[in-house]
């Protein structure tokens, strides 16, 4: 299986987004943190792309990222509470590994699928202080 590489900035990028969403260095609350991010941006995209659209690029970068996050499939409420548990069963330092990298992942698979104007737009929505996601790289 070709794991989808995220480049350095991509995931500095994710991991200022999950702390500004509450990881405070604990698995739980980069669990919670990861889960909020996914809600928030749902209801940003629901609009656009539909909720099964969201929730195919959530399984997709899910695969992308792990195959542990095969779970991603699931119906959304249920994917956000299985993200929850999942990130409650690893080490710190691997929970926001994962994490981070399922949210660069998804924010690039967004941003080729809607484009980046849309894609910006619906980050300003969601968080108006963050600054602008960089374009992605290749997804493989």
């Amino acid at each position: 299986m070709t794991v989808r590489r995220v480049s350095g900035a991509e995931l500095a990028w994710a991991k200022r987004l999950l702390a500004q969403e509450g990881f405070s260095g604990t698995p739980e609350s980069c669990g919670e943190a990861t889960a909020r991010i996914f809600e928030q941006i749902h209801l940003q995209l629901d609009p656009l792309i539909g909720d099964s659209g969201v929730q195919a690029l959530l399984a997709r970068s899910g695969k992308l990222t792990h195959p542990g996050y095969g779970f991603l499939a699931a119906q959304s409420g249920e994917s956000t509470s299985r993200l929850r548990a999942y990130a409650g069963s690893q080490t710190p330092e691997a929970a926001l590994e994962s994490a981070a990298t399922l949210v660069a992942i998804f924010f690039s698979l967004i941003i080729i699928f809607i484009g980046e104007r849309l894609t910006r737009e619906a980050l300003r929505a969601a968080w108006p202080t963050l600054e602008p996601l960089a374009s992605p790289g290749s997804i493989t």
